[in-house]
């Protein structure tokens, strides 16, 4: 979440470019990124979850949690170089 998984380079604060070459986050030097992409929101949730520990957390999640879902969702299609038809059945029977 600190390093440009490309160069090394510190990343700024803010949202966060994922590469799929670089296997990280990247800087704006080394764009344009793959995606996907990590708002700001997310990327302080996580450094809080690094911070605390996962165990730490009471309750529902906050809302900055929200897109980390659908992020980890693409890097797992990326990998499998296909979509996951058992997350929709999954999202299907919770609502």
């Amino acid at each position: 979440l600190d390093h440009c998984a490309s160069c090394g380079a510190a990343l700024g604060s803010g949202p966060l470019d994922y590469d799929s070459q670089a296997r990280g986050f990247v800087c704006s030097s080394c764009r344009p990124a793959s995606g996907p992409f990590l708002p700001a929101g997310a990327r302080c949730f996580l450094v809080e979850v690094f911070r605390r520990g996962p165990g730490t957390f009471e309750g529902s999640l906050p809302d900055e949690a929200r897109p980390l879902e659908t992020f980890h969702e693409s890097l797992i299609a990326r990998h499998l170089e296909r979509t996951l038809r058992s997350l929709r059945v999954l999202k299907a029977t919770q609502a």
